[in-house]
C-alpha cells in the first residue's frame, strides 16, 4: 500500500523540481557603441607660422686692392674709422710711375715742338709759292705784251726786202708763241707748288703726334693718381692690414670698408614654402642678441635655388632699423604662410593611412564609414582634401584609430574649424 501511494508523490516531486529548474532563453547583446568626436568638414584657408633663421647683412661691403705694386708711404686711417666715399685711405710711391710721368710730358713738349715748326714751315712755304706764282704771272703778262707789238708783214706789198725778213719774222713769231707757253706753264706750275704748300698732311701727321703724346702724359698721370688709393663706398674701416714701408702688390687686400647704415637680413626658404612668399609680404624679425623684436618686409626673392642647398635665397629689410644692429647676429623671421583661396580643410591626424591609401572616417546615421580621400598640401595642423569630401559632412577626429569601417558610434562632441585648430 506504501509502495502504491508512493510513486504519484515521487512523480509529483520529479514534475516540481524540473519545473523549478527551467530557465528563460538569453536576449542578443546590443553592439558596442564607439565614443566620438565629430567635425563638420567646411572650407577654409591654409594658414601657418614658419620661423627661419637668417643672418645679419651689411647693406654694403667693399675690399680695397692697390691697382698698383708700391711701396706704402703713408696711411690714412684706422680700424672703425668712418669715411666717405672717394676719401684718401693710403698713399704709395713709386720712382717707375714717376720717371713715366716727365718721359710722357718730355714726349709731349716734342711732339708740341714739333708742330709749331711744321705750322711755320707750311706759313713759309705758302709764301714762296705766291711770290713764285706772282711772278710766273707776271713773266706771262709780259710774254703775251711782247706777241702783240710783233712786226706784221703786208703780203700785198711783195719786194725783195720783204721777202728776205720773211725767214726771220717767222722765226720771231715761232720764238715768242714758244716763251708764252713756257710763261703758262710757269704759271701752273706755280700754281700746284702754292695749292701743294697749303696742304696740312704735315700739320696733321704733327697733330696726330700732340694727341698720341697727351694720351701718353694721361695714362702716366692716371697711374700716378692710382697710387693714391680712395674709399670704394661711404661706411667704415675694418680689417686694416697695410703699414708704412710695406710692399704691396694688386692681389693684396688692405683693408674692408663696410657700410652699416641700411642692414638687411639674407636668409632661404624651401622649394615647399616658396610659393607662400612674396615680395613686399611683413614679416616679424627677432635678433636675440640686440634684444629686439621688430617688423620688418621681404624685399627680394630669388629665382633660383643655390646650387649646394637647393633652397632660394630671400632678402628681409626693416621697416625701422632697431639700435644695436650689426652684420653677423642671427635674425629669427616669423612667416605668416597663407593662402587666399578658401579649400576644404581637415585636421591632419584625423587623416590615416594604410599602403599608399589615405582615408578618414565619415559619420552618417551614428555610423562611421570608411571613405578615401586625395590630400593636397599640407600644414603642421592641416591638410586640404581635393577629392573624397564634401562639404557639410561630419568626420571623426577623435577616436577614430578604434574605428572600422560600419563601426557604431557615440558622439560625444561636434566641433567646428575653429576649435579644432
Amino acid at each position: 500500500m506504501w509502495k502504491t501511494c508512493l510513486l504519484p508523490l515521487v512523480i509529483l516531486l520529479v514534475i516540481v523540481l524540473s519545473g523549478c529548474n527551467t530557465t528563460a532563453p538569453e536576449e542578443p547583446a546590443a553592439e558596442e557603441r564607439y565614443p566620438v568626436d565629430v567635425l563638420t568638414v567646411t572650407e577654409g584657408t591654409v594658414e601657418q607660422t614658419v620661423t627661419i633663421s637668417g643672418t645679419v647683412m651689411a647693406s654694403e661691403q667693399a675690399a680695397v686692392f692697390p691697382s698698383l705694386p708700391g711701396e706704402v708711404k703713408k696711411v690714412h686711417v684706422n680700424n672703425g674709422d668712418l669715411v666717405e666715399a672717394g676719401q684718401l685711405l693710403v698713399e704709395l710711391a713709386s720712382q717707375d710711375i714717376e720717371l713715366s710721368v716727365e718721359q710722357a710730358q718730355a714726349g709731349l713738349q716734342a711732339a708740341e715742338a714739333q708742330l709749331a715748326s711744321a705750322k711755320a714751315m707750311r706759313e713759309q712755304g705758302i709764301r714762296q709759292a705766291e711770290q713764285q706764282l706772282a711772278q710766273a704771272r707776271r713773266s706771262y703778262e709780259l710774254a703775251q705784251s711782247d706777241q702783240s707789238e710783233n712786226l706784221s708783214l703786208d703780203i700785198d706789198e711783195e719786194n725783195e726786202l720783204t721777202e728776205a725778213l720773211r725767214p726771220l719774222l717767222e722765226m720771231n713769231t715761232a720764238q715768242r708763241e714758244m716763251e708764252i707757253q713756257q710763261a703758262e706753264m710757269a704759271v701752273k706750275a706755280a700754281e700746284l707748288a702754292l695749292e701743294q704748300a697749303k696742304g696740312t698732311e704735315s700739320v696733321q701727321a704733327a697733330e696726330a703726334a700732340v694727341h698720341q703724346a697727351e694720351i701718353g702724359v694721361k695714362m702716366a698721370e692716371q697711374q700716378r693718381q692710382q697710387l693714391r688709393i680712395i674709399a670704394p663706398i661711404s661706411g667704415q674701416v675694418t680689417d686694416l692690414a697695410v703699414f708704412v714701408g710695406q710692399t704691396v702688390s694688386p692681389q693684396m687686400a688692405l683693408m674692408n670698408v663696410v657700410d652699416v647704415s641700411q642692414p638687411f637680413i639674407r636668409a632661404t626658404v624651401s622649394e615647399a614654402q616658396l610659393k607662400w612668399v612674396q615680395v613686399g609680404q611683413e614679416v616679424d624679425i627677432t635678433v636675440n642678441a640686440a634684444g629686439s623684436r621688430s617688423v620688418g618686409q621681404i624685399r627680394y626673392i630669388s629665382p633660383i635655388p643655390g646650387q649646394q642647398s637647393r633652397s632660394y635665397p630671400l632678402e628681409v629689410e626693416w621697416e625701422e632699423i632697431p639700435e644695436g644692429i650689426v652684420p653677423g647676429m642671427i635674425a629669427q623671421i616669423e612667416l605668416d604662410l597663407a593662402e587666399d583661396k578658401a579649400r576644404l580643410l581637415v585636421p591632419i591626424d584625423a587623416v590615416l593611412r594604410q599602403n599608399d591609401t589615405y582615408y578618414v572616417y565619415v559619420v552618417e546615421d551614428g555610423v562611421a564609414k570608411q571613405r578615401a580621400i586625395t590630400p593636397g598640401e599640407e600644414t603642421a595642423q592641416w591638410i586640404v582634401v581635393q577629392s573624397g569630401l564634401e562639404e557639410g559632412e561630419q568626420i571623426v577626429i577623435q577616436g577614430q584609430f578604434s574605428l572600422y569601417d560600419g563601426a557604431q558610434v557615440n558622439i560625444r562632441k561636434e566641433r567646428t574649424i575653429d576649435e579644432a585648430d
